[in-house]
């Protein structure tokens, strides 16, 4: 398991991998807002109208869902580029 995990209420669970597992992500205060952001967003679209469920909502959630992998896209790109600086 990757140290997250969906709970009942649809707030992601975050466990702590620490700094030599696969996946220092979760140290980053840009990747903790942007979980904070998307379970926000999950408890804003939960009122949503049931007809947008599958159109606005989940189109909504995936967008935002996104974002913290997006963080750590750029956090591991910024990693290999200070190790093996682009010349």
């Amino acid at each position: 398991m990757d140290g997250k995990a969906l709970r009942e209420n649809g707030e992601w669970e975050i466990g702590n991998r620490g700094l030599n597992s696969a996946g220092p992500d979760e140290d980053l205060e840009a990747w903790k807002e942007s979980m904070r952001f998307v379970n926000s967003v999950y408890e804003l679209t939960r009122t949503f109208p049931h007809q947008e469920m599958y159109g606005l909502a989940a189109q909504t959630r995936r967008t935002t869902a996104s974002i913290p992998s997006k963080v750590t896209e750029r956090n591991v790109l910024f990693d290999r580029e200070s190790i093996h600086p682009m010349s």
